[in-house]
């Protein structure tokens, strides 16, 4: 069989030691390869509950995946669909590789893979059995949120979950920006007002300032500010600098974009801007910020 995911290739490898599944399980990765090559996106993968009921092809799967030498992470090509399969299962192998995934993620900084755990558990509100892996990454961006020094050790694991350190070389590591933040928040439905917060996401970046964030979202100026202090915890206007900042050190530190496209990127009407706002912030020119 012609495979395009390292995953697959994994699960074929390894089935071939127990042959009374072989067949089921390379049932599943000719199924799973097609939903990869199709590129559908996490919400449209059709089929995989109806997967993820084999309860012994699914204990197979989990205990492949987590004897591999490293986390998946989005680097591995299927990885949206496979762990979405295996979260999507009841066996208690495959809810404690998707608890391990959660500590991984949190303990490497692995983001982009956090949030997709994140949008998981917002696709299937009603996975009671995935409640622990809800309140462990829900705990991780309440402590983000607040900035304080986030846990790196769950205090309630599955029975039989262990703590793993396994590298994620092929992952950036880096905390939480707050646009991330706010999305993990928007996934995990721990925001209070729903309607603002949508509309907040859907305009802040091409919002000019406050009152123009304001405008676009509908409400007056004051109503505005009173709303959005009740709902993020500070004004409008530091929490847009504070995603400028974000962007601003992200861009310099993860890229290699020219400092002027960077400028206009975080919208800055010239590069002489973007530095006044690196000394002002940072204390380092842009320059100084790439190399360090």
């Amino acid at each position: 069989m012609e495979t395009t995911s390292t995953l697959s290739k994994e699960l074929l490898r390894a089935v071939a030691a127990e042959p009374e599944i072989a067949e089921k399980v390379q049932a599943l990765v000719e199924t799973m390869e097609g939903m990869i090559r199709s590129k559908q996106d996490a919400g449209e993968f059709a089929g995989l509950e109806q997967l993820a009921e084999d309860g012994r092809v699914m204990r197979f799967v989990a205990d492949t995946l987590n004897k591999l030498p490293e986390a998946v992470t989005y680097s591995d090509k299927g990885f949206e669909v496979y762990v979405m399969l295996v979260a999507l299962s009841r066996e208690d192998a495959a809810l404690r590789y998707v608890f391990r995934l959660s500590s991984w993620y949190i303990n490497y900084g692995c983001n982009r893979e956090l949030l997709y755990l994140c949008r998981i558990l917002h696709i299937y509100p009603e996975r009671g059995y995935l409640n622990g892996v809800y309140n462990r990454l829900a705990q991780y961006v309440q402590q983000m949120k607040r900035k304080r020094p986030h846990c790196t050790k769950s205090e309630e694991l599955p029975k039989g979950a262990t703590e793993l350190e396994i590298p994620i070389a092929r992952a950036k590591i880096k905390e939480m920006t707050g646009e991330e933040l706010l999305q993990a928040e928007v996934y995990l439905g721990m925001v209070k007002n729903k309607r603002l917060v949508e509309k907040v996401t859907k305009h802040y970046m091409k919002a000019k300032n406050t009152g123009h964030l304001a405008d676009l979202c509908g409400y007056s100026l004051s109503t505005f500010r009173r709303l959005f202090r009740e709902e993020f915890r500070t004004t409008p206007h530091e929490w847009l600098k504070g995603l400028r900042k974000d962007k601003v050190k992200n861009l310099l530190t993860q890229t290699d974009l020219p400092l002027l496209e960077v400028a206009e990127v975080c919208g800055f009407v010239s590069q002489s801007y973007l530095t006044e706002f690196c000394q002002m912030n940072f204390g380092a020119s842009p320059g100084e910020i790439r190399k360090n």
